[in-house]
């Protein structure tokens, strides 16, 4: 029996030699000795409670675990000795009680086999790297042989200096780094428990193959990026499933309830967000992503319980900045993962489905970053259960499931191993090539006045992505794209404009997300296909290749001091950063009113929606006022001005019936089942995370005892409502508006009232199918392609915008949207539409040619007044996954300055 010592320093081999004498008194065989700082509990395995004890010598506390034998007799015979490399690792079914594949794993005791391991194991280390909404912990165990962990930092910055992330030449010979992750869709749970049998398999030292993939491979695993989900569904499963699972997948175990486990705590798709890092886990693993930048990015999915195992290559369209290169290596390591499926007798399929466009993805992201990244696809899901009977009469085992993963992952780091020489090499030129600039311009310049809010959340995503921006440093004119007019044109740079040089690592990723056209080489794609953040953050800017003088240094901003005996106060309003302001104000009791006129004081222009606080409207707050605006002003960076008078230069004087009074609402989202969980999601993350203003989610099914009356608002997102908002309830809800009430109706909720009586909007009808014969002739195998050509794949569309109205207020007259569908909207016959879509082309992104006629001259943002009451229309998400940072004014709007 080999005796691993935790610590590889020789001053504790007397201690140890010590504990042998000791206990070779008591007839037992030492299974594991372990140097600790802090005490631990025994670990649960197959045989219970394992007798255990802890010694305290010179500080340091030692954990023994033993079992009948006789360690004197061992020591005798020289089967002891102190070989550091040893392991003593606990299999997943001696830690956990159970064989895996037979239930599945809480969060928690994953993250503590995690710990063992790394405890136990020389060849692991585990890293804490942040914590869920609901303080989950997120963990990476990163693998390799002991003496390469022992020189991590090292072998961590020599990588990273070959990408031209640190200073300095790469020496020696680099090291292939792999990146597995598992879980980021909670309901897709097979692959947490594949992280573990893969974690043993790496850390065990059972394989001489294994231990040479170490001496020259550093692998990090993230057992599971999104806890939350998955507690969600294995709570939830666990409780359904009997002493017998059941492979009838009508069963209940097989029918997750709303919302189900897929996404985060606030129903996000983490594996749509890697781009945009709009949630708190994606953020945590973005900044640990790029502390190594790995070789190869592995996202460990599942799909249909009918469909056999999904991997690389993946389908087309690919984006044009992948390169030649890395398909090549994705394209070999495919091929060793078919070899292992075909010893095996196992299906699967390539190069259909998943394609590699939408930089939000696990497998695209990692790709714009370098990496071969890639999707793994097994059959299970949320329907999987422990077991089910697909609709081919095969039954699918969790075992199955994990034994695929399992195969995959180590698969991926042999082939990894393999050719490591090719990866490092081609992920060398990927970055050397990228220090020059790819992409068809040479800069991008985005304006910063005028707009700051925007301009600084920009900013905050491309400092989290790791991508370098500079700041104008002359005015001088340009030729280029220039993003508002939508094509070829002169544009004037101003000082201070943010200024993102194409030349620089990170140069595909940044063209990715700031080039103003997407290239689609093929209509058929799996998610949104334009997504420019110039457009996303409503910015004006232009792509060009003239030279840009910038630098570093950020020019200083003025600042606003804030009298303490001022008449009031005023604020702008033009970005989300505003709402913040006024939700602050508003939980501390300020009263405010908004300017529906623009007006002039002191020779400065103040814009429609201008947020006013007076004094003589918060006697009430006695002298603590100039303290709340000023604290809600500061935590949210924006600028406030002190006013002496009430009294204008142009406009209405601040007295006027045009300076109107905001109440703070009271605001009922309607949630749960038969409402999108995305649509929910979004709204709920909006109001905690974006405008910090408090919101009530009533579930569907409770939605008839709910007393109207105590709520100002009501939002409807995006679901089905013909079973919730019947005929009856519906009258009451039409009553509470006439009597002053606001509905906010989104996307499918906004078409649903088409019909209902009192309210005038109408779904467009499609156009009339093209046919003089009243027959089909198109071919069956074309029948994808005849579908996408009557829809819209997620594209940017010019939108006219009345910046007059108050739903509006903060927006300029053009405004690009992002458009997923031909669900359209017709103009309102009544009241007043705000922004609409008058053209039939795309300003980026894929449409089909027979869509142009159901988006054209339709309904993007409407208002009409019932009664005393409101109701707003959105024909699209302005806020959709939380990206598209330039509608989240337009919901502010509707919420606190429409109809008051």
């Amino acid at each position: 029996m080999v005796i691993q010592i935790a610590s590889d320093t020789s001053r504790y081999r007397k201690v140890v030699r010590t504990l042998l004498w000791v206990y070779s008194k008591s007839f037992v065989q030492i299974v594991t000795i372990k140097l600790r700082k802090l005490v631990r509990s025994p670990v649960t395995g197959t045989e219970g409670n394992r007798p255990s004890k802890t010694i305290k010598i010179q500080n340091k506390q030692f954990t023994m675990y033993f079992r009948p034998a006789l360690l004197a007799i061992a020591i005798a015979t020289g089967s002891i000795g102190f070989d550091t490399q040893a392991q003593n690792v606990m299999s997943p079914a001696e830690f956990l009680g159970y064989e895996l594949g037979e239930r599945f794993t809480r969060h928690h005791a994953i993250v503590d086999y995690f710990e063992h391991v790394s405890d136990s194991s020389p060849r692991v280390d585990i890293r804490h790297y942040g914590m869920t909404n609901e303080g989950r912990p997120l963990v990476t165990a990163v693998v390799s042989s002991a003496e390469n962990l022992q020189n991590l930092e090292a072998i961590r910055s020599n990588h990273l200096r070959v990408a031209g992330m640190e200073d300095g030449a790469p020496t020696g010979n680099a090291m292939a780094v792999v990146w597995l992750s598992y879980g980021v869709h909670g309901n897709e749970s097979s692959s947490s428990e594949a992280a573990m049998k893969t974690l043993y398999e790496l850390a065990s030292g059972g394989s001489e193959e294994v231990s040479g993939w170490l001496e020259n491979t550093v692998i990090i695993v993230d057992p599971c990026l999104n806890p939350d989900g998955r507690d969600r569904y294995v709570n939830w499963f666990n409780g359904q499933v009997g002493r017998f699972p059941n492979d009838e997948k009508f069963s209940r175990e097989h029918s997750e309830p709303w919302p189900g486990g897929r996404t985060n705590h606030y129903y996000f798709d983490l594996n749509r967000d890697w781009a945009w890092g709009t949630q708190k886990e994606t953020v945590a693993r973005i900044q640990a992503y790029n502390e190594w930048m790995p070789h190869i990015h592995v996202d460990f999915h599942e799909q249909g319980i009918n469909d056999p195992y999904y991997f690389a290559p993946a389908a087309e369209p690919y984006h044009d900045l992948i390169t030649e290169g890395q398909k090549k290596i994705e394209q070999i390591v495919g091929d060793n993962n078919a070899q292992y499926f075909d010893a095996n007798d196992w299906l699967y399929f390539r190069r259909e489905r998943f394609d590699l466009l939408y930089p939000g993805y696990g497998d695209t992201w990692p790709t714009f970053n370098g990496a071969i990244g890639m999707t793994y696809e097994q059959a299970g899901g949320g329907r999987g259960g422990v077991r089910v009977m697909n609709d081919e009469d095969q039954l699918l085992t969790l075992t199955d499931r994990i034994n695929h993963h399992h195969t995959a992952g180590l698969s991926t780091v042999e082939a990894a191993f393999k050719n490591r020489d090719l990866i490092v090499q081609e992920f060398a030129t990927y970055y050397s090539t990228a220090s020059e600039g790819v992409g068809p311009w040479s800069s991008y310049v985005i304006r910063r006045t005028g707009n700051e809010d925007n301009a600084d959340a920009l900013r905050a995503l491309l400092e989290l992505q790791g991508i370098d921006y500079e700041f104008a440093t002359s005015v001088r004119e340009v030729d280029g794209f220039v993003y508002r007019s939508g094509g070829s044109g002169e544009y004037r740079v101003e000082v201070g404009d943010l200024v993102v040089h194409s030349a620089q690592p990170k140069s595909r990723l940044l063209t990715a997300l700031l080039e103003p056209v997407t290239a689609v080489s093929d209509s058929v794609t799996y998610d949104i296909t334009a997504w420019s953040l110039p457009y996303a953050y409503d910015l004006a800017g232009v792509a060009t290749n003239d030279r840009v003088e910038s630098t570093s240094g950020s020019p200083e901003m003025p600042v606003q001091s804030v009298e303490e005996d001022a008449y009031g106060y005023l604020l702008s309003w033009n970005g989300i950063a505003d709402a913040r302001v006024l939700s602050n104000l508003l939980a501390n009791d300020v009263r405010v009113r908004t300017a529906k006129e623009a007006f002039q004081i002191d020779g400065t222009m103040y814009d429609r929606g201008t947020v006013v606080v007076t004094s003589a409207d918060n006697a009430h707050l006695g002298g603590s006022l100039n303290q709340i605006v000023r604290a809600a002003a500061e935590i949210n960076s924006q600028p406030v001005v002190s006013i002496l008078s009430g009294s204008v230069d142009a406009g209405k004087d601040l007295g006027s019936g045009s300076v109107v009074y905001l109440k703070a609402p009271s605001v009922m989202i309607i949630a749960g089942s038969s409402i999108s969980s995305y649509a929910t999601g979004e709204l709920w993350n909006y109001f905690d995370n974006q405008v910090g203003y408090p919101v009530t989610l009533v579930d569907s099914d409770d939605i008839e005892s709910v007393n109207l009356g105590d709520f100002d608002v009501i939002i409807l997102p995006s679901g089905s409502y013909s079973g919730i908002l019947h005929d009856e309830y519906m009258s009451q809800v039409t009553a509470w508006i006439r009597r002053g009430g606001k509905l906010i109706a989104l996307e499918s909720a906004a078409r649903f009232l088409d019909g209902v009586s009192g309210f005038r909007v109408k779904r467009k009808s499609p156009a009339d199918p093209d046919s003089t014969t009243g027959g089909r002739l198109d071919r069956y195998e074309d029948r994808f392609r005849d579908r996408v050509s009557e829809n819209v794949t997620g594209a940017l569309f010019r939108v006219r915008v009345d910046s007059s109205h108050p739903l509006a207020f903060g927006y300029e007259d053009s405004y690009v949207t992002l458009k997923r569908s031909t669900n359209t909207l017709e103009y309102l016959t009544r009241g007043w539409n705000v922004a609409v879509v008058e053209e039939d082309r795309p300003v980026s992104g894929f449409m089909g040619h027979k869509a142009g006629e159901r988006v054209r001259e339709s309904l993007l943002w409407g208002h009409e007044t019932l009664g005393s009451g409101d109701v707003v229309y959105f024909a699209d998400s302005p806020i959709y996954r939380g990206f598209w940072h330039s509608g989240m004014l337009a919901l502010a709007n509707a919420v606190f300055l429409v109809g008051q």
